[in-house]
């Protein structure tokens, strides 16, 4: 298996339909999506349980109870089977070529991980690009931009 995102949900049946139909639009076919339900309340479970039986890149794990955003994490990186490790919250939106580009990136440039910018509403309603943070150091990093255009980061600051 090429990659694995691990998806941690509580509570998200409001956001996580769209989550869902950026995943089962991915133009990387090998791949799986591990979503770990972190004791939700609401209708996440079945919406889950429903999206795992109509796509078998997608898997369930639960948590009875609520243990919190980063457990949940750390319990999907137990399960994942990828080469290659992603993370996604439920309320994440993404390019269909996302898994694609960034697995041809870390091959292809040697980096020890990726990181994509992302956009996010503002009190006005107007979306933002929002800048990530550089590569520690002795890292290298590969940013995939919106563009698709890759840019290779090491010690903190972009290879000429």
């Amino acid at each position: 298996m090429k990659a694995s995102i691990i998806i941690p949900c509580w509570n998200s049946a409001e956001t996580l339909e769209d989550c869902l139909v950026c995943l089962r639009a991915q133009t990387l076919e090998d791949f799986e999506a591990v979503f770990v339900d972190d004791g939700s309340a609401d209708e996440t479970p079945d919406i889950l349980a429903r999206a795992a039986a109509e796509d078998p890149r997608f898997r369930v794990l639960t948590h009875p109870a609520n243990r919190g955003v980063s457990a949940a994490r750390n319990t999907g990186l137990e399960a994942a089977r990828g080469e290659f490790v992603f993370f996604a919250d439920p309320d994440d939106t993404f390019s269909p070529h996302m898994l694609e580009k960034g697995v041809r990136a870390m091959e292809s440039d040697g980096a020890d991980y990726c990181v994509f910018p992302y956009r996010e509403k503002n009190a006005g309603e107007t979306e933002v690009l929002v800048p990530v943070s550089n590569a520690n150091s002795g890292t290298v990093a590969v940013l995939v931009h919106p563009d698709g255009t890759e840019e290779i980061i090491k010690d903190s600051a972009p290879v000429e």
